[in-house]
């Protein structure tokens, strides 16, 4: 079957078929991090961290960073 095919027969159930084939589908995405995807998060966020310590990057406060973010999504 291909992905038009399995397209046209989820959109021919009825809504609550289609959530609930949605739920699964997302749910099978929140699989648990592997341990590889963990330590690679870990070494990012050490990474990071040493970068703020070194004083190389510029922090930048939590409201300018929403109100900025905030200001785009108007503008869309």
């Amino acid at each position: 079957m291909s992905n038009e095919e399995l397209e046209a027969a989820v959109m021919s159930l009825r809504v609550d078929e289609r959530a609930s084939l949605a739920h699964k589908i997302l749910a099978s995405l929140d699989d648990e991090p592997t341990e590889a995807t963990e330590e690679a998060w870990i070494h990012e966020a050490d990474r990071r961290a040493d970068q703020v310590t070194k004083g190389e990057v510029e922090l930048v406060p939590g409201e300018e960073v929403f109100r900025k973010a905030f200001a785009r999504r108007r503008q869309k």
